[in-house]
């Protein structure tokens, strides 16, 4: 039996990575073999709960209002430097796309500028000059979060005007 799960973990780390792999068989030679199990048990859980969680995925609309939720707590923490850091450009991009759908007529522009200045997020420091040209962006949207539309207003009227494109609302 303890094979066969050791197999199994062999296939979930195919997905997760040799770096877990070589822990746990690090784990299994220095512990006890109810330590590598509980390893293996909970490597295990964690793929079973990213499986549930990939069957029971998010509706498109969903995925973008969630972005735009993201957004709205990462630029206002720390600017479109710290979503872009945080979160990747198809976050932004979903983001963009959700202010799209819900007729954030002051943001998607916003959203789409940071993206234009975006590339690729740096895998070290930014460009003073990238910083710089974010934050103008970043001052944009304080302005518009603050004077324009209120995002969650918004995504509650989208809601409950589109009830089909949401799980929780279908149900």
């Amino acid at each position: 039996m303890r094979d066969d799960r050791i197999a199994r973990l062999r296939f979930v780390v195919a997905h997760w990575g040799d770096a877990v792999f070589d822990e746990a068989r690090e784990l299994e030679g220095s512990l006890a073999a109810a330590a590598a199990d509980a390893l293996v048990d909970a490597l295990l859980d964690i793929e079973s709960m990213t499986e549930a969680l990939a069957e029971s995925s998010l509706s498109e609309a969903e995925e973008e209002l969630r972005a735009i939720h993201t957004m709205e707590g990462e630029v206002m923490n720390g600017g479109f430097v710290q979503f872009f850091d945080n979160c990747g450009l198809s976050e932004v991009e979903l983001a963009a796309q959700g202010c799209a759908r819900i007729g954030a007529a002051h943001f998607e522009p916003i959203v789409r500028k940071a993206l234009e200045l975006v590339d690729d997020v740096p895998d070290e420091d930014w460009p003073p000059s990238l910083v710089k040209a974010l934050d103008d962006v970043d001052n944009d949207f304080y302005d518009a979060y603050l004077e324009v539309e209120e995002l969650l207003k918004l995504r509650l009227a989208y809601a409950a005007d589109h009830p089909e494109e949401f799980r929780a609302l279908r149900d």
